[in-house]
């Protein structure tokens, strides 16, 4: 395997190429999650690395959108005052005790809730990190998913490079090259095996790992077992609200 330009690819940087793309789509499942498109956000991330962190859509009213990233939370701030001035003219006076007033700036903000849909990107962290490890390897976010020009050239099965236009393309082809002449067999659970598949995968001592389970471990999680499966529902409720918005794997 070798660069576009000829370099070759150590095993060592094809390593770290194929983890990188699976960060890549790791990040990717995060922003499906919050209804951002991936290729779509990494085209967004700055030259300099930096990511946005939130998306903003407003529906004008002619019946047309706007639709924007924004970078900082000051950014989204202004970008919303200026569409809320747009769309209602200036905020009135709220006089405390005036029901008169308070009635008028509350419906002026359920009329301007309709116009907007915000998206917090928690992902933003993630994917700045990312940025960097790519561009120490000579890449950009755009590479990714899409590029015009060629990125590398892998040898396939039958001697001939086959070009990879992004690092998806990268990951599917090695993965192809790897599986070449594999049978694959998937299994629900140890039962469906015969015993010489079981040794192989499972009991071989030069392969198997260990893990030692100490009695922290256990009362630790009999504790998240009882708060999340529990009878009382406001600890259940308060752990939710705290951790909800840091969720990367959600299995439903």
């Amino acid at each position: 395997m070798k660069k576009a330009d000829g370099a070759p690819v150590t095993a060592e940087q094809l390593s770290e190429l194929v983890d990188l793309y699976s960060r890549a789509a790791h990040v990717s499942q995060g922003l499906r999650r919050c209804g951002i498109d991936p290729q779509e956000y990494f085209e967004a991330i700055r030259e300099g690395g930096d990511c946005p962190v939130g998306h903003v859509t407003v529906r004008e009213s002619d019946g047309t959108s706007t639709q924007k990233y924004l970078y900082s939370a000051e950014e989204q701030h202004a970008f919303l005052h200026e569409a809320e001035l747009r769309l209602a003219g200036p905020a009135p006076e709220v006089i405390p005790g005036n029901a008169e007033s308070e009635t008028a700036a509350a419906e002026r903000a359920a009329d301007l809730a309709r116009h907007f849909d915000i998206i917090d990107i928690f992902e933003a962290a993630n994917c700045k990190a990312l940025a960097a490890d790519l561009a120490a390897h000579g890449l950009s976010p755009r590479d990714v998913f899409d590029n015009e020009n060629e990125l590398f050239l892998v040898s396939t099965a039958d001697k001939t490079d086959a070009p990879a236009k992004s690092l998806e393309e990268l990951f599917r082809l090695v993965r192809a090259n790897g599986q070449t002449g594999l049978r694959i067999q998937r299994y629900k659970g140890l039962g469906e095996m015969n015993a010489e598949q079981l040794w192989e995968t499972t009991m071989d001592p030069a392969t198997r790992k260990m893990i030692k389970v100490t009695m922290e471990d256990a009362i630790m999680a009999d504790r998240m077992f009882t708060l999340l499966m529990g009878d009382v529902v406001e600890p259940r409720r308060d752990y939710i609200e705290k951790h909800a918005a840091g969720v990367k794997d959600l299995d439903i």
